[in-house]
């Protein structure tokens, strides 16, 4: 009978080393979501890199476009009500990385497909922005 108890004891222990119900791979990550504020303000600063990097903004131009872009962001307070599931950070982070290539320099980011983030706005809505 001791010998049951210390498996049930042991079997319990091991049990309770498994990650609790719906954490199996979240590896703590409290939320899998980009923000919205942040990557806005992230696309709208590195569009003006990009346009830099084209010609279409002077090195002195580009600091006054950057805070624009942030202030322009500051109004974000989440993605659009229709961009369901909402983007996680990863898609976000995917958008970014294809603004900073250079092979993708005459690409808007509205036709580079990791940057198509949210469906179009449904017919007579807003943008969101």
């Amino acid at each position: 009978m001791k010998d049951r108890a210390r498996w049930l004891v042991l079997l319990a222990a091991v049990a309770s080393l498994a990650p609790a119900p719906g954490q199996v791979g979240g590896c703590g990550d409290p939320d899998p979501y980009a923000n919205a504020a942040d990557f806005c303000r992230a696309r709208d600063q590195l569009e003006c890199t990009r346009a830099y990097w084209r010609g279409e903004l002077t090195a002195e131009q580009v600091p006054d476009c950057e805070r624009e872009a942030a202030e322009r962001c500051e109004a974000v307070a989440d993605w659009p009500p229709w961009c369901r599931p909402r983007p996680t950070f990863y898609e976000a982070r995917g958008c970014l990385d294809d603004l900073r290539r250079e092979d993708l320099l005459e690409l808007p980011p509205a036709e580079m497909p990791r940057c198509r983030l949210c469906p179009p706005p449904p017919e007579g809505g807003s943008d969101g922005s």
